[in-house]
């Protein structure tokens, strides 16, 4: 796995087949044949596109994960998430649109925190509740 320190701070384009992890800060784009986690107290200003992301600290952004996008409990996601599956964690603070690879309808979460009751995403209808409350 490829490591980014937190002391590291980079501005351009990301490229690479290998797994990485965040730990600094980056501003530009990313594209990933696997691996992307962004680390606790890591922040990302652009767009992603891997196979697993896995997002502990901030992404301002389209995130697109060809498999799954894990949300832990701490981190804040702000932009647009494209993904076959999706796991949040309780805590975490979103300000985006969900949605799953070619579905013509995203999920809008504008400002929400995940509760220990988190809405169920599943029919048209509780989908179209959560647009209008938004």
């Amino acid at each position: 796995m490829i490591h980014i320190p937190k002391d590291l701070h980079i501005n351009g384009e990301i490229k690479t087949d290998r797994a990485l992890r965040v730990d600094g800060s980056i501003k530009g784009n990313g594209k990933f044949d696997d691996l992307l986690l962004v680390a606790h107290n890591a922040k990302w200003q652009g767009n992603i596109i891997a196979d697993i992301v896995i997002i502990e600290g901030t992404i301002e952004g389209e995130v697109f994960a060809r498999e799954k996008i894990i949300i832990n409990a701490k981190a804040v996601v702000k932009g647009k998430i494209i993904t076959p599956k999706l796991l949040i964690e309780e805590g975490a603070t979103l300000d985006c649109d969900i949605s799953r690879p070619g579905s013509e309808t995203p999920i809008n979460l504008s400002e929400h925190q995940i509760s220990a009751n988190p809405t169920k995403l599943n029919s048209t209808e509780e989908n179209s509740a959560i647009r209008k409350s938004a």
